[in-house]
């Protein structure tokens, strides 16, 4: 309990540390939309790896005042399964969000993040059998560091940046089977064909996971450029997606893409 009270306390006061004045202030809203190349491999189901095409969409709102930059990330992903002699396949979705808070030092953002999430797969083909739905739900808070740099030429018109999140401590809800039931609500006496009171059953079914169960990093580097006399700004950047759960069977997903990125600030 007291390591739980140390880790929300840190998130909380995190950049407190760095309290230099500064008057700037900016909001604004990025649209992002990435083609990707994703591996995905549930054991729950087989321990193939498939890799298929997909996208990730996403919006984001900021504001930053007095060095202190706030996010919240709003985003959907999707796979494109190749279904062509397959016995079994996956359409997968990722919706997500994510609340950022940072401070600026020199080139820097530093600070932490609380994100909510799901990786939902529907199995389709001769080996889905009566499971029409496999998730996995998570909820985590852990570290975000952003870098940028406005290159100095042609007016400082042009910027590097580069950004990683990573969880500290998560709390996982995932059934260990394929069965989309938590072990609780198919115990004898619980479950029930109408599924009534199984929604409690799945928010009580989770665990808290450390980096060794639970590794979900997000990575990205790219380069941008103003427009509309340095109001807005567009952008272009590689991304790697990596998630892993480690809890009895095993689900992977990673997703590279190149992302396109426009930047509109009001």
């Amino acid at each position: 309990m007291k390591s739980k009270l140390t880790l929300i306390a840190l998130f909380l006061c995190i950049g407190q540390v760095y309290s230099q004045s500064d008057t700037t202030s900016s909001r604004g809203i990025t649209i992002n939309y990435s083609f990707n190349n994703e591996s995905f491999e549930d054991t729950r189901f087989s321990f193939r790896n498939r890799v298929e095409p997909g996208f990730t969409s996403s919006l984001l709102l900021f504001w930053k005042k007095n060095r202190s930059r706030h996010s919240f990330r709003l985003g959907f992903g999707k796979n494109f399964p190749q279904r062509a002699g397959e016995l079994v396949a996956f359409n997968n979705l990722r919706p997500e969000f994510i609340y950022t808070y940072q401070r600026e030092i020199a080139n820097w953002y530093v600070g932490g993040y609380f994100g909510l999430g799901s990786l939902l797969s529907f199995p389709t083909g001769l080996w889905a059998g009566n499971n029409n739905i496999s998730y996995s739900i998570w909820g985590s808070v852990g570290l975000a560091t952003e870098f940028q740099k406005r290159l100095p030429f042609n007016n400082e018109r042009f910027a590097i940046f580069s950004r990683l999140r990573i969880p500290i401590v998560s709390y996982v809800i995932r059934p260990s089977y394929g069965l989309p039931y938590p072990e609780d609500f198919i115990e004898d006496g619980v479950f029930n064909f109408q599924r009534e009171g199984m929604g409690r059953y799945v928010l009580s079914s989770g665990n808290l996971n450390s980096l060794n169960t639970f590794q979900k990093a997000y990575f990205e580097v790219g380069f941008s450029s103003y427009f509309a006399k340095k109001r807005h700004e567009i952008g272009l950047s590689y991304i790697l997606d990596y998630l892993k759960i480690d809890e009895v069977k095993e689900v992977k997903q990673v997703k590279n893409g190149i992302q396109l990125s426009t930047n509109f600030k009001f």
